[in-house]
């Protein structure tokens, strides 16, 4: 989700200001570390998804649920692609 601020006559974007070139030197840094500590988390929660998916997929390769074909078209990867995600999770069994 983005966070947009307006103070004053100065827009902030996830607490960045929104032009960068107002930026003051004295708060580049900061600012650097406000946007990798977002990523960061970002990057946290894809990898969770991620893994919940993949779960799920070979939940329903397994338990014969949906085929590798259907799975593939409702996720719009192809049905080698859902055969690599489910082999990632037999792998960490």
């Amino acid at each position: 989700m983005t966070l947009y601020q307006k103070i004053g006559d100065v827009e902030y974007i996830n607490s960045i200001k929104a032009d960068v070139t107002t930026i003051k030197e004295t708060e580049f840094e900061d600012s650097l570390n406000t946007i990798q500590r977002q990523v960061d988390n970002k990057r946290t929660e894809l990898d969770d998804l991620l893994s919940q998916r993949a779960s799920l997929i070979a939940h329903a390769l397994e338990n014969k649920l949906m085929s590798a074909i259907s799975l593939g078209n409702r996720l719009g990867m192809t049905r080698q692609r859902v055969y690599v995600i489910a082999g990632s999770i037999k792998e960490e069994e």
